[in-house]
């Protein structure tokens, strides 16, 4: 038989839930772990911030890629064409190749980000219902016409 003060104490502990209806530990425990957990799920959308950086990153790589070879065509028409060749002109050229893989890779890291982490695609679908893979080869985004049997 609890007295006194500690029997108020064993109240307390045991009405803790809605309307004064008793909560045992365990829903309680309970209660807590899904509010960490959906706070923990919330925090997903800071990815958001990465994918975001990533993705201007790569358009700013490939702009900066243009640049380049809009640079060794200057190169190529003052220089190469008079006949004087000083390699500016392939070193501008690597230059853009490397900025444009730069970019690629922040692009495909952007995307990856985002379907790990924000998108609720189900990898149950088809191929066929993604609206990006349809009517596309592996290779990209250009519609291939089918052959027939004989060809």
């Amino acid at each position: 038989v609890l007295r006194g003060s500690e029997g108020s104490k064993a109240k307390a502990r045991d009405y803790g839930g809605t309307n004064g209806a008793a909560v045992s530990g365990t829903a309680r425990s309970t209660t807590i772990e899904t509010t960490v957990e959906r706070i923990i799920f919330d925090f997903r959308f800071l990815a958001l911030l990465a994918v975001a950086g990533s993705l201007a990153g790569s358009l700013l790589c490939f702009l900066n890629g243009c640049v380049y070879i809009k640079e060794a065509y200057c190169v190529y028409w003052t220089s190469c064409a008079k006949g004087v060749h000083t390699g500016q002109m392939v070193l501008k050229v690597v230059e853009a190749i490397d900025v444009y893989l730069a970019g690629t890779v922040m692009l495909i890291f952007g995307m990856g980000l985002y379907g790990l982490f924000i998108s609720n695609a189900s990898n149950d679908l088809p191929s066929g219902s993604d609206r990006a893979l349809q009517g596309s080869s592996l290779f990209g985004m250009f519609a291939l016409k089918r052959r027939g049997p004989s060809g």
